[in-house]
């Protein structure tokens, strides 16, 4: 993060304060990987949802805008080319050497997988969320299967 003069820090309040500062985009040392993704994605959200682009309009409520794109692979290369490129680009990135060689490298989500079985626990959702979600997977024809409990 930065702090409106643009100076590194870890406060977090620097993003409410006025003027604000703003969350860096992710990357490596040059820390501008991403950027121009990370601008798209602002303007996709914000154009999409309704909401608001950053800077807000004044006396608009602070959130986050949310957008969440599904892609059928059965309408585009097909699903079967679909798993075989995810699993070569996995392949990959998991044969790529960690920094620190206590430290394989992982996949978003491995380490909650990991946690699950190893007896750690799910993250509990309450029942109006998953009336909620039940009822817009049943809209697009997924399957509730992870819902049950």
């Amino acid at each position: 993060m930065q702090d409106a003069a643009g100076a590194p820090t870890r406060n977090p309040e620097a993003l409410s304060e006025i003027p604000a500062g703003t969350i860096l985009p992710m990357g490596g040392p040059q820390g501008y990987k991403g950027f121009a993704l990370s601008i798209f994605v602002d303007l996709l959200v914000a154009g999409l949802s309704g909401g608001q682009a950053p800077p807000a309009a004044p006396g608009t409520k602070g959130e986050n805008c949310m957008m969440i794109a599904i892609w059928n692979p059965e309408f585009f290369s097909g699903l079967d080319h679909m798993k075989a490129q995810a699993a070569k680009y996995v392949e990959l990135v998991k044969a790529c050497p960690p920094v620190d060689m206590t430290k394989p490298v992982r996949l978003p989500g491995e380490r909650t997988n990991l946690a699950r079985h190893a007896g750690g626990s799910d993250i509990e959702l309450s029942q109006e969320l998953i009336d909620d979600l039940t009822f817009l997977a049943t809209q697009f024809g997924v399957s509730t299967a992870m819902f049950e409990r």
